[in-house]
């Protein structure tokens, strides 16, 4: 068996599915990456990657036996000349964008059934946003969302998250821009207070496009939001902003990672928030 891939190799490589050990790494590059549950193990807590994590608050993500059968439900309004489809997992344009790199990635990755994909074609600039709303969910569920904009596209996509008391999701999304394509993704948390959400969002920018990644995140008891970013061509341009407000008793928490490995790429990562209240907790690593 093979060791699995860490961040940065899956950047350097097209992404295969390894089998191995997991092993322990401090740097968020060394990390391993993988789409085999058996090569992410369970953490405790005393991981680089979630010693800022309360883990009883999200440990019933980490097992897929906790999970509800069917995904979670979306619904996505598009304009033309955007096609939007629901695919099985034996589609070959799902698990392009990296490999999930932590656990409950990769058993997002294992747990949905179907994915939605949403692709804006080549050259098409889109005078209204594609709007993608989560919502309504019941139980434990998994879900995966692509959005793919063509070579020389403009458009923005927003991905609206709301409601759903008691309910949790563990999401994965990748996003993926064409040559000199320029998309704007708006991810929006506004969960009710008793909602569990944690969202991998894997970022590809193909050569000279420009990418800007924004996170709202208010609503949710705990919401765990970790986008990592793979520059496959020169030139690319990617913008990451996030605001986010911690109300009493909850747990906001992003992480960001962005690697270099093509030359004449830029990024620029802001993000901002604010607390109020007893128990409030938030965390940002990038």
């Amino acid at each position: 068996m093979t060791t699995p891939n860490t961040i940065v190799d899956t950047m350097n490589k097209a992404h295969s599915h390894g089998g191995g050990p997991e092993k322990a790494n401090p740097s968020r590059a060394d990390r391993p990456t993988s789409f085999e549950l058996t090569d992410i193990a369970v953490p405790h807590g005393r991981e680089e990657d979630w010693r800022f994590t309360p883990m009883r608050r999200i440990e019933r993500l980490f097992d897929p036996a906790n999970y509800d059968a069917g995904d979670a439900p979306v619904t996505v309004e598009a304009p033309a000349p955007v096609s939007v489809e629901t695919v099985g997992r034996d589609d070959k344009r799902l698990g392009t964008v990296l490999a999930p790199g932590d656990r409950t990635a990769v058993v997002a990755w294992n747990g949905f059934e179907q994915a939605t994909v949403i692709e804006i074609p080549a050259e098409a600039e889109l005078d209204a946003p594609v709007r993608i709303n989560v919502a309504d969910i019941e139980g434990t569920r998994a879900q995966h969302i692509v959005i793919r904009a063509g070579a020389f596209a403009k458009a923005t996509v927003i991905l609206s998250h709301t409601g759903s008391a008691n309910a949790a999701l563990n999401q994965s999304v990748e996003v993926e821009t064409g040559d000199s394509a320029d998309l704007t993704v708006v991810s929006l948390q506004e969960w009710d207070d008793t909602t569990l959400h944690a969202s991998n969002q894997r970022l590809a920018l193909g050569r000279d496009s420009k990418l800007t990644h924004i996170v709202v995140t208010f609503g949710g008891d705990l919401v765990r939001l970790c986008a990592d970013t793979d520059f496959r061509g020169p030139g690319a341009e990617l913008t990451m902003l996030g605001i986010y407000f911690v109300d009493g008793g909850q747990h906001l928490e992003h992480r960001v990672f962005v690697d270099h490995s093509q030359p004449k790429c830029f990024s620029r990562v802001t993000y901002k928030g604010a607390l109020q209240g007893k128990d409030a907790h938030s965390v940002w690593i990038g």
